[in-house]
């Protein structure tokens, strides 16, 4: 795209990406079958079918550098928040089981999990 571009003093904005790649997909299996001494007249061909549908002018942008808001409303994780303190009782002391959720009349039965985590 760019050597089509600069045949003809172009800026390579104006060209297609999508239709340079069609066109070099297209010509792929012509440049395989094409002997030597022709190939510079066919890149010549693919070079101006490049170019043939020129894109309008790009209109100059400008937009800001900044920062977009975050989409957590919790804190940036920093290097203090990795140092997580060992617990210093065990995990079945730490650990409170609800045996009846406020949702429901009669007690949740107990699950074999739970039942070893309340024996001791």
């Amino acid at each position: 795209m760019l050597q089509s571009a600069t045949e003809q003093n172009l800026d390579s904005d104006r060209l297609s990406f999508t239709h340079a790649i069609t066109v070099v997909t297209n010509a792929i299996s012509d440049i395989q079958q094409t002997c030597q001494e022709h190939r510079p007249a066919l890149m010549k061909r693919l070079l101006t079918d490049i170019r043939d549908p020129l894109l309008p002018e790009r209109r100059l942008r400008c937009n800001p550098r900044v920062v977009k808001s975050r989409c957590s409303k919790f804190p940036a994780r920093r290097p203090e928040h990795r140092l997580v303190p060992k617990l210093d009782k065990p995990f079945a002391d730490v650990i409170r089981l609800l045996l009846q959720s406020h949702r429901y009349r009669s007690p949740l039965p107990l699950k074999p999990i739970h039942k070893i985590v309340l024996r001791t």
